[in-house]
């Protein structure tokens, strides 16, 4: 998990032959990002380009390490399904 969210997605879409370059899909990532949820989108953030883990997120927000874990992975799979990736 200490991908950043642009290795991580730029490379689950480089699966799909869009023509479209890294800073394109970067932006794509991003406005699917703002579309989350405010508390899931400020895990999600802290998480993939703060680069702090699920442990450290949790002290700074005062809730439990698995409700971080939690909302990543809610995250990941409304990013992965707003930009039209399976997984």
């Amino acid at each position: 998990d200490t991908v950043s969210l642009e290795e991580g997605l730029t490379a689950a879409e480089e699966s799909r032959d869009d023509g479209h370059d890294t800073e394109q899909r970067f932006k794509s990532v991003m406005s699917q990002v703002n579309l989350l949820p405010e508390m899931c989108r400020e895990i999600f953030l802290m998480s993939r380009m703060e680069g702090l883990s699920h442990k450290e997120i949790a002290e700074i927000l005062e809730i439990a390490p698995k409700t971080v874990e939690n909302q990543i992975g809610i995250g990941l799979k409304k990013i992965r399904e707003g930009l039209g990736i399976g997984g």
